[in-house]
């Protein structure tokens, strides 16, 4: 992974995207963050991810969602050290939302897992499970 400036890349591109005064194209800013994954600038593709997710961009949704999931967890190439289910569930959720069918069968998956480490005695996995819908 490239180390970054704290997302200062992401908020650049942000910022031009916004200087023509209307909001940025969720799907240009997913191709970008998706060009900087592949680039290795992790902290900057995860800004960018959570852009475009909290503007509609499913595609980014499912990738943040994936990124947390601890079944698809990509230690290597995710910006979180460590999977995290509740992130996961909130960002399959959005993408549900939208009518993606993978993230509901994701979901259903992410259920079992939570619910098998609250039965562990996982305080945060109980937590989570007092959330779902």
């Amino acid at each position: 992974a490239t180390v970054t400036n704290g997302g200062d890349g992401a908020r650049a591109f942000i910022y031009e995207l916004r200087s023509g005064g209307a909001q940025p194209d969720a799907d240009v800013v997913f191709t970008e963050a998706e060009r900087m994954q592949d680039a290795g600038n992790l902290e900057d593709a995860y800004l960018l991810y959570r852009f475009a997710a909290r503007h509609g961009q499913v595609q980014a949704a499912m990738r943040l969602g994936t990124q947390a999931d601890p079944a698809f967890h990509p230690a290597v190439t995710s910006y979180l050290p460590e999977a995290d289910p509740g992130q996961a569930y909130k960002w399959y959720s959005v993408a549900m939302a939208a009518g993606n069918d993978e993230a509901a069968l994701r979901l259903q998956d992410l259920h079992k897992q939570v619910q098998q480490a609250a039965t562990a005695g996982d305080e945060q996995a109980r937590r989570l499970l007092l959330q779902w819908r």
